[in-house]
């Protein structure tokens, strides 16, 4: 009630009459104008950060520099990830090679092969 009331920018005697008639018919106690005045004031401030943290989330997409940043983080982040890619296809492949030697040299053909090759 309170952010609503800043957002259409209530004067603070009107929000405090607001919120101590809500407070009424809910059957709570009536806030003093000084503790309405200090949660208006926070809610003020927390949406002046947020509008700031927005322009600033904006004009860093539209800054050339940081674009290019980016884009060069971009490639970096590609290039490694392309890297453990092949490590992993490179490791796949030596154990299946592996494998399949292991399956020859153990299999009767393997045997003999090795059988004649000593000769």
């Amino acid at each position: 009630m309170i952010v609503r009331a800043t957002r259409e920018r209530v004067p603070f005697a009107e929000i405090t009459r607001r919120v101590g008639e809500e407070a009424d018919r809910l059957g709570l106690p009536r806030p003093s104008y000084q503790q309405v005045r200090v949660l208006a004031h926070e809610a003020i401030g927390h949406r002046e950060r947020r509008r700031e943290v927005a322009r600033s989330l904006a004009d860093a997409a539209f800054d050339p520099l940081i674009v290019r940043q980016m884009a060069t983080l971009g490639r970096v982040i590609d290039g490694a990830a392309g890297e453990a890619a092949r490590t992993v296809r490179d490791r796949r492949r030596r154990s299946t090679y592996s494998l399949l030697l292991a399956a020859y040299e153990t299999s009767a053909v393997g045997r003999s092969a090795r059988r004649y090759s000593t000769r």
